[in-house]
């Protein structure tokens, strides 16, 4: 979330857009993201997309409703802000995600939405069973986490993107036969995101990169006007859903059925790391998220550096293409 809240602000303020990527250093501008105006711009944007209309509380209503739920920090300037996240896995070595000791296994029982949440979750798959621009793919839900020994095994299994759109992406929804909202009836009681085992909610993954040109640019993509989700928003680098498909193609045939944390960013990445001209092996883990805004969507996050210039990366078959 904070880097599509960025994206949508730094297109509002005049940020300089080339092609359909947007190349910015850091600048001290960027503290207008948590500016009032800011605040407003975001929530005029999340009314006209589809899935985020039962989105609708700001980050300090999220920050006060799960209050405990330690909340990442952010300094900028002198200020301090607190931003509606959580860090649940940090990055553990200064080293390539190599060295990491974290493995995932698929199982295949497919992710239920509980008959407690039908009420708010029927309305809206039935709406979006209509909607022909939308796609309904098999993606990942994490189901649990466990620590072993030094090392962190996190439990997959498959889940359809309505699942996700109709539980994570709509937790501000209150249909008109319910007194509370979404939020209010899985988190209301507890105020914190409970673990990911017992959680009524997808919890389908999503992996983020942010790339570095060998110039010094930090380069931010411009999302489609027809997905879902923050449509036309800028965002990080390279953002994808976590494919099903992908994950079990590449562990199909092991004795595990376990891979590991570059697996997992391989099959994310494949092809938009090979057109932005940077390594699968060289990425950086910056950590794993939870979005008080989705209901504790997890995201992994990476950082990567590309051996394209400024200019090479704009004249890319991707640029060219768009």
């Amino acid at each position: 979330m904070p880097w599509e809240i960025i994206g949508t602000i730094a297109t509002a303020f005049g940020v300089k857009i080339a092609g359909d990527i947007m190349f910015e250093g850091v600048r001290p501008h960027i503290k207008k993201v948590f500016e009032e105006r800011g605040i407003s711009l975001i929530s005029r944007i999340v009314r006209r997309s589809h899935s985020q209309k039962y989105l609708s509380l700001s980050s300090t209503d999220l920050i006060s409703f799960y209050q405990k739920e330690e909340a990442l920090s952010e300094t900028l300037g002198e200020e301090v802000y607190q931003l509606p996240i959580t860090l649940v896995i940090p990055p553990s070595v200064d080293g390539p995600i190599t060295k990491e000791k974290i493995q995932y296994k698929l199982f295949r029982n497919h992710y239920e939405m509980r008959k407690e949440i039908a009420p708010y979750t029927a309305p809206v798959i039935a709406n979006l069973n209509k909607q022909k621009k939308y796609f309904d793919g098999s993606v990942v839900s994490l189901r649990d986490m466990e620590i072993q020994d030094n090392s962190i095994l996190l439990k997959f299994a498959p889940a359809s993107y309505f699942q996700g759109l109709a539980t994570n992406y709509s937790m501000d929804h209150r249909p008109r036969n319910c007194s509370t909202t979404l939020r209010e009836r899985v988190h209301g009681t507890s105020r914190n995101l409970c673990n990911f085992k017992d959680s009524y909610l997808a919890n389908h993954i999503g992996v983020g990169c942010m790339l570095e040109t060998i110039d010094g640019y930090i380069v931010a993509s411009r999302r489609s006007k027809r997905v879902s989700i923050w449509p036309k928003s800028l965002a990080i680098s390279i953002n994808a859903v976590l494919k099903y498909d992908d994950i079990y193609k590449n562990i199909e045939g092991s004795e595990t059925e376990q891979g590991d944390l570059g697996d997992l960013a391989k099959c994310a990445f494949r092809e938009g790391l090979e057109e932005l001209g940077i390594r699968p092996q060289n990425l950086l883990f910056l950590g794993l998220v939870r979005d008080f805004l989705r209901g504790g969507k997890p995201d992994f996050y990476f950082y990567g550096r590309s051996n394209l210039t400024f200019n090479e990366m704009k004249k890319s078959p991707k640029n060219k293409r768009s």
